[in-house]
């Protein structure tokens, strides 16, 4: 089906306790869709850190949203890119 779709990609840090930290819209879209992509980042449960030398370290994310709007509904998907 013909639909529209917007990308808002964020980058953030993962700490050693697993909370987010440092969320930056790197490829904004417009400020509604890109406030919705940091508010679900940011309020998402904990994470699993990184693991180096088994120790827990801290991780950078990058991570792609994707709007798609179809002539009935609204959703989004997340596809993450590690760095």
């Amino acid at each position: 089906e013909n639909g529209d779709s917007a990308i808002v990609v964020v980058k953030f840090t993962i700490n050693e306790d697993g909370k987010v930290e440092n969320v930056i819209v790197t490829n904004p879209f417009y400020s509604s869709y890109d406030r919705i992509v940091v508010n679900v980042i940011k309020n998402s449960p904990k994470w699993l850190p990184a693991i180096s030398h088994n120790r827990k370290v801290k991780t950078v994310i990058k991570q792609s949203v994707n709007f798609i709007q179809t002539n009935r509904e609204s959703q989004y998907s997340f596809t993450r890119i590690f760095l």
